[in-house]
């Protein structure tokens, strides 16, 4: 029996080339073991349940259980957004297990203040700030001032081809602002960067 083990990162939601990827592999042979790593979406879950397809959770957050896995392992599959998953793909290449990775672009927001590393500031006196203050005491609590965000991102941004094609750009990167892991302005941001479907790669 070969073991095949499916290692997903954080933030990966794309269905359809998670299943275009999987039914390749699965179709090879019927003699196998499948262990599903980090999947903490669900989306290997969902996708080898609605198969009838048995398999085996695995967590990885550190070496020792990286090496872990690795030495089970025959075959590895891992959708990859650079950000976590390092040990595991170390021991895999170590342990010289097959590997494919699938590397994808996923767009997060941190706390600036608190020390994380980030690429692009989203504040305020940025172009990508939200122009709508929080005013304690008043109606324009976080939420309101979320939602209107919300409305301005499609009518001011999205609307506007230049602007547009520059908040592309921000694909795959660590958006910074003072709010998380509050609500943000940012999560807007990144929600839309993370289901955009690049037209130029859709198949026709």
């Amino acid at each position: 029996m070969q073991t095949i083990v499916i290692a997903i990162s954080q933030g990966f939601s794309d269905e359809g080339f998670f299943s275009s990827a999987v039914s390749e592999t699965l179709r090879e042979g019927s003699d196998l073991e499948i262990v599903v790593v980090n999947d903490r979406g669900g989306i290997a879950d969902k996708y080898l349940a609605r198969r009838g397809v048995s398999f085996k959770k695995r967590a990885c957050k550190n070496k020792l259980e990286a090496r872990a896995i690795a030495r089970v392992a025959n075959y590895a599959m891992v959708f990859w957004s650079g950000d976590d998953l390092s040990h595991l793909i170390f021991s895999l290449r170590k342990e010289k297990v097959p590997l494919r990775i699938y590397p994808f672009e996923i767009t997060t927001v941190v706390n600036v203040d608190s020390g994380q590393e980030f690429d692009v500031y989203i504040g305020r006196k940025g172009p990508w700030g939200n122009p709508f203050p929080i005013i304690p005491g008043t109606s324009e609590t976080r939420d309101v001032v979320i939602q209107k965000y919300e409305k301005y991102f499609h009518e001011e941004i999205l609307g506007n081809s230049d602007r547009k094609k520059m908040l592309l750009g921000l694909r795959g990167l660590r958006l910074g602002c003072h709010c998380k892991p509050a609500a943000c302005h940012g999560d807007v941001i990144a929600n839309y960067l993370n289901n955009y479907a690049d037209p130029d790669q859709q198949e026709e």
